[in-house]
């Protein structure tokens, strides 16, 4: 039976990455491999395909669940033998990343903990006020949305999600996804007792795009004053 278009998601343990040094670490991108695949004929045999790990090193909380799916079929007027060459491979390997041929929509989706894991991690800890995602390169203007849960099985549960509009680029940069534009609901998101941590990539069709590292950071001038008031009181042990 011939595949008409084949999506793979792909992690191997990889070398060490340029990624920003994180309050929090979500996830560096570098540990545990796995292949995800979605095939096509001339009809969808399977549009998800997915994985689920424990024990993970470098990842908050050790677990990562990890989606691949198509949201948007070939146009109908593809031959299949066209088919054939449309593609969506995403690897992590010191990076996360995916390239997608034109004419299939992919979405991957990350998840980090959940209420079987009971993180309860405090993201606002070292001053943090946002959640950076390390991006090496992104060829198309894609939406990214990170959504939050807290206190999981407890009457006071809440999910806040905020979604960025990453640029396109072929140099590194980096998206933040600041806790103060989170639309939380009732009641409020405790940043301090977060147990579940969801990244969407929207990726629009033909997308290429690699990132190194998520996690969290202070704002710029927190943190200067937080390294700052380090030295000071390193300054005032030595003397």
């Amino acid at each position: 039976m011939k595949l008409a278009s084949i999506a793979s998601f792909v992690v191997v343990a990889g070398l060490a990455s340029s990624a920003s040094a994180f309050v929090v670490q979500i996830d560096d991108y570098q540990s545990a491999a796995f292949t995800l695949t979605v095939d096509y004929t001339n009809a969808p045999i399977s549009t998800t395909a997915s994985a689920s790990q424990a024990g993970v090193s470098g990842v908050l909380g050790g677990h990562r669940s990890s989606i691949l799916e198509y949201i948007g079929l070939p146009p109908a007027d593809v031959e299949p033998e066209d088919r054939s060459r449309l593609r969506v491979v995403t690897k992590l390997s010191g990076s996360l990343s995916l390239s997608t041929d034109t004419g299939v929509t992919p979405k991957v989706t990350m998840t980090y903990g959940g209420p079987a894991f009971n993180m309860s991690t405090d993201l606002s800890t070292g001053a943090a006020t946002a959640i950076a995602i390390d991006f090496l390169r992104n060829d198309q203007a894609m939406p990214v949305t990170i959504v939050l849960s807290s206190a999981l099985g407890t009457p006071n549960a809440a999910t806040a999600s905020v979604t960025v509009n990453v640029p396109a680029s072929t140099n590194p940069f980096q998206s933040l996804f600041s806790f103060a534009d989170f639309v939380a609901s009732n009641p409020t998101i405790n940043f301090a007792d977060i147990d579940r941590i969801v990244v969407e990539y929207n990726a629009p069709s033909g997308s290429d795009f690699a990132a190194d590292g998520i996690g969290t950071i202070p704002t710029p001038g927190v943190a200067a004053l937080v390294a700052l008031g380090g030295l000071v009181a390193s300054r005032r042990r030595r003397a």
